[in-house]
């Protein structure tokens, strides 16, 4: 039975595969040309000063097409004479078949064992392990790995099927990134791929989870909202890659509203460092990164920027980029009328050479929402236009081909930040629509919501349903998500009419902000600063929070994954709020947030709850009085989790006095041992190291004994230091060489070989 049909590789793939095999089957050297150029050439092998043999290397499905390319192509190869003709084919062969192939071929097919069938291929990868393992994208595809891929154990990712999985390893070029990820997680268990937007992170990190999944890794998690995840995913018993993609967005850098996410991410990744079975791949903007080493202390150290994979454009030489290009052009349905508007006057180069080069501008001209809409003579100049001016990609589209009544639900989407429950979008886009429909031409009614979700679908936005059958709203990719940040930038008028209409409080801040030096969000002018104060101060308490965080209920295989809501708490609200919008300078603004506050029973409060309590005194504390003997007794006495603990050391800088008098009683010190040695119960692989400090500095601090304590903490390492780490060698899966031919000529004869295709 054969093991991979190659119609995952391209015609330029299949044939260094032929290459590849044959060589080491023939024990020769064969030269690289592509079919049609050098006259029915494509593999040959000199053999004293001979052209003794020639290869051809059909890539078809089936036998008739197979078999009616060779009745075109056999004149040439037979003129050319050579003493030895083989040919390599992806297609099924009967004998029958081959008997008629050969028949064709006389005289230059020596035999019909010259032929080189789909079963005769896969029986040379048998005998050549080295070779198979080479070509990664060919046993990434075969249904084996396939079948292992889909049925590992997907946490929190409801995208992971066969179809997607193939899609993105059809079209994926290796670079020298992708060995260089290898290289690092060999070493440190973990990398961070940075780069600029489109540049193909994401893309490098999925094709690195399929690496590992099919090389006996069991588990794949996907940290969708915070670190988290990670933390409730872990087993210590099976081989488990973690993804944070886009692990330095929105939520971490610019709301900051997750406690200590910066601590916790160093904590995983020490974690993961020192663990016998994790993986651990995270992504980020390079420039946002750079801006959280200068925010966060924590992030600035030598251990994140030495498991660093910059992907820029200086890893993509010409001929990955005419790759990438060829790849998307070959495996999408393009039409022959666009192939040859590419293929005129070499106008491939043009993109190659654009100074704006990036793979998901390529990838989206590529879909057919994008390209249907274009004519076939203008497909090149279109191309040129969108690296000219990214933004003309979704510009067009969403001027000319979407209704005002889209229009304005992917602003309200963006205000909201996305992902969105739909009810939630429904809701927000309502109270914007009873105001603002005749504004902006449309009408609103059940029936045109739907509709236009319809209508952005897979162009702007995708709607999945989640495990317990909610559906959620999210943008089909980051770059629409900066266009229209872009693109509302400059409409104040429309800035005005989201923020002065809005449900949910997150709106407010979500894309806006105060701060002069945000890059990557709408500086709000005074008079719109002081608008969304007024609407606050109107009613707190009635906002809502559409801000989404993944939740599940045990991580099984049967786990079911779902969006809820963050805390609608008016503590959480009032935190992020004055987050957002500072307390200096604005008396008003000052009084009403103490009101607030001040009518909050501290001695109430409960859960997480009680860390918006002391996140919000860290801001507000120098500003009015309390009752700091009451409030630090009451934390001293309700703290149940190690977490509470350090949250209770914050005290020692708001109320010191106070903290100090407090800490040393034999009570608290009872307590916190417990809360210790309950830790050590559920201490995760790898997480010792980090607990063990987190206990001396807690021991420190608060001047508790917890030397028997440690010496648990001592007995559980010694149990999980058994454990042989994973070996990596990315030596193995390192690719050969494709051609040595010069780089222009074998872009030419790549793009060439589109011809092939029709």
């Amino acid at each position: 039975m054969d093991i991979y049909n190659f119609l995952n590789l391209s015609s330029i793939e299949f044939e260094v595969l032929s290459r590849d095999l044959l060589q080491k089957f023939l024990n020769i050297r064969l030269e690289s040309f592509i079919a049609g150029r050098d006259g029915g050439i494509d593999l040959r092998c000199y053999q004293d000063k001979e052209e003794t043999i020639i290869v051809q290397c059909k890539r078809y499905e089936n036998y008739n097409s197979l078999i009616s390319n060779i009745k075109k192509e056999a004149g040439k190869a037979i003129k050319l004479k050579p003493k030895r003709y083989i040919l390599t084919t992806s297609s099924p062969l009967s004998r029958k078949q081959k008997q008629t192939i050969f028949d064709l071929c006389k005289p230059i097919i020596i035999s019909p064992n010259d032929i080189f069938s789909r079963s005769d291929l896969n029986n040379l990868l048998g005998k050549f392990p080295d070779v198979e393992k080479r070509h990664f994208k060919l046993w990434l595809s075969s249904t084996s790995i396939l079948e292992k891929l889909v049925q590992s154990k997907v946490y929190n990712q409801s995208s992971f099927e066969e179809e997607s999985i193939k899609e993105n390893i059809k079209v994926y070029v290796e670079n020298d990134s992708y060995n260089e990820a290898l290289e690092i997680l060999s070493k440190k268990k973990y990398v961070i791929i940075s780069g600029i937007p489109g540049i193909g992170k994401t893309t490098l990190a999925r094709i690195l989870v399929y690496h590992f999944l099919a090389n006996d890794f069991e588990d794949f998690v996907y940290l969708s909202d915070n670190i988290g995840e990670g933390y409730k995913a872990l087993n210590p018993e099976r081989k488990q890659i973690f993804l944070f993609d886009d692990f330095l967005g929105t939520n971490f850098l610019e709301n900051k509203i997750s406690n200590n996410e910066d601590e916790r991410i160093i904590k995983f990744i020490d974690l993961v460092n020192k663990s016998k079975n994790k993986i651990l791949i995270l992504t980020t903007r390079e420039y946002i990164l750079n801006q959280a080493l200068v925010n966060y202390e924590r992030l600035d150290n030598k251990n994140l920027q030495l498991a660093k994979c910059i992907l820029d454009l200086s890893k993509y030489n010409k001929l990955v980029k005419s790759r990438i290009l060829y790849n998307h052009l070959y495996f999408s349905n393009i039409s022959k009328p666009y192939i040859e508007n590419i293929l005129e006057d070499k106008n491939y180069m043009g993109i190659i050479n654009h100074p704006n080069y990036n793979p998901r501008i390529i990838e989206t001209i590529t879909n057919p929402s994008i390209w249907e809409n274009i004519k076939p003579l203008k497909f090149f100049d279109k191309f040129i236009n969108y690296l000219d001016n990214p933004e003309l990609i979704w510009k067009h589209s969403y001027e000319k081909q979407i209704t005002n009544f889209s229009k304005c639900l992917l602003m309200v989407l963006l205000s909201m930040g996305g992902p969105a429950l739909f009810e939630d979008l429904k809701e927000a886009f309502i109270k914007f629509a009873q105001k603002y429909s005749k504004k902006y031409n449309f009408t609103f009614n059940s029936f045109s919501l739907k509709d236009s979700i319809k209508e952005l679908e897979n162009t702007f936005i995708s709607s999945k349903r989640d495990g317990r059958g909610q559906i959620y709203i999210d943008f089909q990719n980051p770059s629409i998500k900066d266009f229209l940040l872009n693109y509302l930038k400059r409409d104040s008028d429309l800035v005005d009419d989201l923020i002065t209409n809005v449900i949910f409080l997150n709106q407010f801040f979500t894309v806006f902000s105060v701060n002069e030096e945000s890059n990557e969000k709408i500086i709000l002018s005074k008079k719109q600063v002081k608008t969304i104060k007024e609407n606050i101060k109107n009613g707190l308490s009635d906002f809502k929070i559409s801000h989404l965080i993944r939740t599940v209920h045990s991580f099984s295989a049967d786990a079911i994954y779902y969006w809820a809501r963050r805390s609608t708490s008016i503590l959480y609200k009032l935190k992020l709020a004055i987050n957002n919008l500072s307390l200096n300078e604005d008396l008003e603004w000052q009084n009403f947030v103490f009101k607030i506050f001040g009518h909050i029973e501290y001695n109430k409060i409960k859960g997480e709850d009680k860390n918006f309590y002391i996140d919000i005194l860290e801001i507000i504390a120098p500003f009015t009085k309390f009752d700091k003997t009451g409030i630090v007794d009451f934390f001293s006495k309700t703290m149940e989790s190690i977490e509470d603990v350090k949250y209770f050391i914050k005290f020692a800088e708001i109320f010191p006095e106070e903290y100090k008098k407090i800490k040393l009683s034999d009570e608290i010190k009872s307590s916190i041992n417990d809360i210790l040695e309950n830790e050590i119960d559920y201490v995760s692989e790898g997480s010792y190291e980090d607990l063990k400090t987190d206990f001396r500095e807690i021991s420190e601090e608060l001047e508790v004994d917890i030397k028997e304590i440690e010496k648990q903490l001592e007995h559980k390492v010694h149990e999980l230091e058994n454990e042989k780490y994973v070996d990596i060698d990315p030596e193995d899966y390192r690719t050969s060489s494709s051609t040595d031919s010069s780089e222009y000529k074998q872009i030419d004869d790549m793009f060439y070989s589109l011809k092939e295709k029709f």
